[in-house]
C-alpha cells in the first residue's frame, strides 16, 4: 500500500472469469453482443434484475445507450474481464445525455435510503463517448459494502470529449463503501460527493483532465489514500455543512491555469480536513482554508490538520504514521481444473443441513481455488440460498482462494448454541497468503461463532464480504481486511490488522487491540456499545472514522487506551439525537491515571 506516484492504473494479471458452473450470470446469455455496433441495453437490464449476484461482462465494447438502473437493488455486481478490455460505451451525441443541468448517468446503483448492500462494479471500462455533455460516467450508491475496483472512467478515450460528472456518489446517506484503483479521465468535474453520512474510503484514486474540478465533496466524510490528480484545475474542493477530508500519501499536481488555484480549498466553516504525505506541485498554494484563514505552501505537507490536535497527556502533536505493507494479492487463476466446486462434494444451499463437510472435501481435494456457486438466479422472489455451516472449516492445503461468489453463508442452530468454535480456522500450514473473497452473512442472522480463528504466522486477506464478527487473532500473522463488514474483532499480542473500509456494527466493542497492531483506513461503526479498546502496550491508528450513533444508551468509553499508542486523524461522530452522542469519546489510562 505504497503512495501512488506513477499514475498507472493496474488490473487483473490475466482477466477475470468464472467456471461455468459458478452460478455468475453472462450478459451474453440476455442477448448481449459487445460488438461494439449493436445496442446492449436491454440484454444489461435484463441481466441486472434477473441477479442476485455477479453479472459477468466478458472482453468486448458493449453499447449502452441508455441508463443501466439497479431500482433500488441489493447484491448487484457488475463484474468485467479486464479495464481496456471490458468496454460499457455510450454512443456519441446520445438523445438524453446533452443536459448538463440535469446530468444523466450511463450507470446507476441506486438511491436511498441506506439499504442498498454490496452492490459494486469490477474489471472494465465506462467511456461517455463524444458529443455527451450531460453524461454521468458511473453514479454510484451503495450501503455497509461495496466497491468500485479496478474501473477506468472516461469522457472518450483521451478523456477530452464533454461529460459532466465521472464518478458520481451524489446521494444522502451514501456509503460506507470503498474505491480502489479507479482512474477518471476528463468531465468537468472528476468525483462528486454528497451527504452528512456514511463516508466514502478511497485508495487508489487517478484523477486527469477535469475542467472545473478533480474531486468535489459536499457535506459527506472521505477518507482518502494514494490520490494521483494531475489536472489544471483544483483537485480537492471540500464544502458543506461538516465534511472531513483525511487526506494521505498522495500526489496533487498542477498544470496551466492551476498556477493561479489553490490545489485543496478547504471552504467550510464547520468542517475539518487533515493531511499527511501530501505532495503539490504547480499549483500557487497547496491549500487554502477559509476559517481561519489559512494558507499552506506548496511542497510536501508532512502533516497538517485544520483543527489543533487533541491530547489527555502529553505527547508529541502527531499521528502514529505506522509503516503499512502492501496488500498481499494472488494471481488469477483461470484453469479451471485448479478449482474446486464446493456442490461437486455435496454442499447444498437450498437446504439448512451443514455444508462443512461438503466444503472441507473441496478444500482438501487439492484445488488452488474453492468456490460456493451462486444459485440465487433458480430461486423464487423474497427467498434465499444460504450455505449452513455446523462445524469448523480448515484452511490447509492447496487452497488459495476460498470465493464465495456473492453466496449467504449462516450457521446450523447447534452450532450456533456452542457459539466457541470458528467458522474458519487456520491450519499452519499451506500457502504463506489465503484470500477468502465475496461472502456475506445471511441478512439478519445472529451468528455467536467467531467468523475466523487465526493464531498461525500466515497471511489471510478478507474482501468484500460480511459477517465478519467475533474474530480471533493473535500470533505472528497478519490479517488484511478489504471492503468489509464485522464487529467484535480481538487482536492478540503479535496479531497485526490492516482495514480499509472496515465497518463494524453491534453491541459491545466493535475493535480490541490487546497487544496487538491495527490500523484502519476507514472505519465506521454502528450501534450502541464501546467502540475501541486498546491495551496492553498495543498499537492502533484509525485514518477516518465515522462512529454513527444511531441507538440511544452510548454514553461512555467510545475509545477506551489503557497503557497503549493510539492515534485517530479525520473522525466525527453523528448522532440521530444530541443526547444520544457520546459523553466520553475518548479515555486514556497511563498507570492508573485516568483521563
Amino acid at each position: 500500500m505504497t503512495a501512488v506516484s506513477t499514475g498507472a492504473l493496474a488490473g487483473p494479471t490475466a482477466g477475470v472469469s468464472f467456471p461455468e458452473d459458478a452460478g455468475v450470470l453472462n450478459v451474453r446469455d440476455f442477448g448481449a453482443k459487445g460488438d461494439g455496433v449493436s445496442d446492449d441495453t436491454k440484454a444489461f437490464a435484463k441481466a441486472i434484475r434477473k441477479a442476485s449476484g455477479i453479472v459477468y461482462v466478458p472482453a468486448g465494447t458493449y453499447i449502452i445507450s441508455n441508463t443501466i438502473n439497479w431500482n433500488g437493488g441489493s447484491n448487484k455486481i457488475l463484474q468485467g474481464f479486464d479495464i481496456g478490455k471490458t468496454i460499457l460505451k455510450l454512443p456519441d451525441n446520445a438523445s438524453g445525455f446533452q443536459n448538463t443541468k440535469k446530468p444523466k448517468p450511463m450507470l446507476s446503483t441506486g438511491f436511498p435510503p441506506a439499504i442498498r448492500f454490496r452492490n459494486s462494479i469490477r474489471d472494465l471500462t465506462i467511456d461517455v463517448g463524444q458529443g455527451n455533455p450531460g453524461a454521468i460516467g458511473l453514479d454510484f450508491y451503495v450501503n455497509n459494502q461495496g466497491t468500485v475496483r479496478n474501473v477506468r472512467i472516461q469522457a472518450g478515450e483521451d478523456g477530452q470529449a464533454a461529460g459532466a460528472v465521472g464518478l458520481s456518489m451524489y446521494k444522502d446517506m451514501v456509503g460506507p463503501l470503498l474505491i480502489t484503483n479507479v482512474e477518471v479521465r476528463g468531465f468537468d468535474t472528476g468525483v462528486k460527493v454528497l451527504g452528512h453520512v456514511n463516508s466514502v474510503t478511497i485508495d487508489g484514486l487517478i484523477l486527469r483532465g477535469q475542467r472545473k474540478v478533480g474531486l468535489d465533496n459536499n457535506g459527506n466524510l472521505l477518507f482518502i489514500r494514494n490520490l494521483l490528480s494531475q489536472n489544471s484545475v483544483k483537485a480537492i474542493h471540500n464544502r458543506g455543512g461538516h465534511p472531513v477530508i483525511c487526506l494521505v500519501d498522495s500526489q496533487l499536481n498542477g498544470t496551466g491555469n492551476a498556477s493561479e488555484l489553490p490545489a485543496i480549498d478547504h471552504n467550510t466553516k464547520h468542517g475539518s480536513i487533515f493531511c499527511r504525505n501530501v505532495k503539490v506541485h504547480g499549483y500557487a498554494h497547496a491549500l487554502v482554508d477559509k476559517s481561519p484563514a489559512t494558507t499552506l505552501p506548496v511542497g510536501t505537507i508532512t502533516e497538517w490538520a485544520s483543527d489543533a490536535p487533541l491530547m489527555l497527556f502529553e505527547s508529541e502533536a502527531r499521528t502514529l504514521n505506522l509503516s503499512v505493507p502492501d496488500q498481499p494479492d494472488l494471481p488469477v487463476v483461470n484453469d479451471f481444473s485448479q478449482w474446486a466446486n464446493a456442490a461437486d462434494y455435496g454442499a447444498n444451499p437450498l437446504d439448512k443441513s451443514s455444508d462443512s463437510e461438503a466444503i472441507q472435501k473441496a478444500i482438501d481435494s487439492g484445488a488452488k481455488v474453492v468456490y460456493l456457486p451462486n444459485v440465487h438466479a433458480q430461486m423464487k422472489k423474497n427467498k434465499r440460498a444460504v450455505y449452513y455451516i455446523g462445524k469448523p472449516i480448515i484452511l490447509r492445503g492447496n487452497v488459495e482462494r476460498f470465493v464465495g461468489m456473492d453466496s449467504f453463508f449462516n450457521v446450523t442452530g447447534a452450532f450456533n448454541k456452542d457459539g466457541k468454535q470458528p467458522i474458519f480456522q487456520m491450519d499452519a500450514k499451506g500457502p504463506k497468503t489465503i484470500i477468502i473473497e465475496r461472502l456475506a452473512k445471511d441478512l439478519g442472522a445472529e451468528i455467536h461463532n467467531p467468523y475466523v480463528l487465526h493464531e498461525v504466522e500466515r497471511d489471510l486477506v478478507v474482501r468484500n464480504c460480511t459477517g465478519f464478527s467475533n474474530v480471533i487473532h493473535r500470533g505472528a500473522g497478519r490479517i488484511f481486511c478489504e471492503d468489509v463488514v464485522g464487529t467484535n474483532v480481538l487482536v492478540g499480542k503479535g496479531a497485526k490488522l490492516y482495514a480499509r473500509q472496515f465497518n463494524l456494527e453491534g453491541r459491545g466493542h466493535k475493535l480490541i487491540v490487546d497487544g496487538g497492531l491495527a490500523w484502519m483506513l476507514g472505519l465506521k461503526t454502528e450501534c450502541k456499545g464501546p467502540i475501541i479498546k486498546v491495551t496492553n502496550g498495543g498499537t492502533c491508528e484509525v485514518l477516518g472514522a465515522l462512529f454513527y450513533t444511531c441507538k440511544p444508551g452510548q454514553k461512555h468509553g467510545g475509545v477506551e487506551v489503557i497503557d497503549a499508542s493510539f492515534s485517530m486523524a479525520g473522525a466525527s461522530e453523528y448522532a440521530w439525537d444530541r443526547s444520544w452522542g457520546t459523553e466520553e469519546p475518548i479515555v486514556e489510562v497511563r498507570n492508573g491515571d485516568r483521563r
